[in-house]
């Protein structure tokens, strides 16, 4: 009889360690769903730009999130936007699921998971008219000083350039770029034409910039997902749209 009640015993503490086992490993599982994408909020156009009165939000980053949730049913939502750089650090840290877009340089490939490319930019130098300077090339750029936002990166090329040759000054903000150029303690700003178009209206008038006739470079943006995040599983799936999908096309 006692022999039975120890065996019945040990029966019991073993099925115990088997309920708190499947406990837990249903805990992990639940951990790892991904059930809505946190995104970042900052402005980028054509990627993505937020609504405003009377403005739905738009852009080719939106409508892939979209496809996400209507194809995979994942949904998302926007953060409250941040400065870049803090952005980044969210992402790196888990505090964000995905940032819509970035230039996936060797820095960023090794710190996030990256979709493959959903749109091509072009890279542009802007400077005031009044200075008539010619850029058209990197060589151009030699001998004057570039503004850049903190964390911000322009592509591996433009990257190495201001990394080994170029005087930078460096601010938080899009905002804080143009103020410098209009003081003269920059020559110029990198930017592409449709986010130059927002972020330039109501600061410039048009005949006050010079823009490059060709592009500096062009830049491959892609989605970036945390590596912390359970929703990072969801990039092969991503791939998949962006490649069915388009959306305007790594060419455009």
């Amino acid at each position: 009889m006692g022999g039975c009640f120890l065996q019945g015993l040990g029966s019991l503490r073993i099925s115990l360690c088997a309920c708190l086992l499947l406990s837990l490993l249903a805990a992990d599982s639940m951990a790892e769903v991904c059930s809505k994408l946190r995104v970042g909020g900052v402005s980028w156009p054509p990627v993505y730009q937020p609504a405003t009165s009377g403005v739905p939000a738009s852009g080719i980053g939106l409508k892939l999130l979209e496809s996400i949730e209507r194809e995979l049913g994942v949904g998302f939502e926007f953060q409250s936007p941040q400065p870049f750089a803090r952005e980044l650090f969210q992402l790196l840290e888990g505090d964000l699921d995905v940032i819509i877009g970035l230039y996936p340089t060797r820095k960023r490939l090794h710190h996030y998971e990256m979709t493959v490319p959903f749109y091509r930019e072009p890279l542009h130098a802007y400077s005031l008219e009044k200075n008539n300077l010619s850029i058209n090339a990197l060589s151009d750029l030699n001998g004057l000083v570039a503004v850049v936002i903190r964390g911000t990166s322009y592509g591996m090329l433009l990257d190495e350039y201001f990394a080994s040759e170029a005087s930078v000054i460096q601010v938080i903000n899009a905002e804080q770029r143009i103020p410098m150029l209009l003081t003269g303690k920059a020559d110029y700003l990198i930017h592409s034409p449709v986010s130059a178009e927002v972020d330039f209206q109501g600061r410039f008038n048009p005949e006050q910039v010079r823009m490059s006739e060709e592009p500096l470079s062009w830049e491959a943006v892609a989605m970036a997902f945390s590596r912390l995040s359970p929703c990072r599983r969801l990039v092969p799936d991503v791939n998949r749209l962006i490649l069915e999908k388009r959306f305007g096309g790594v060419d455009s």
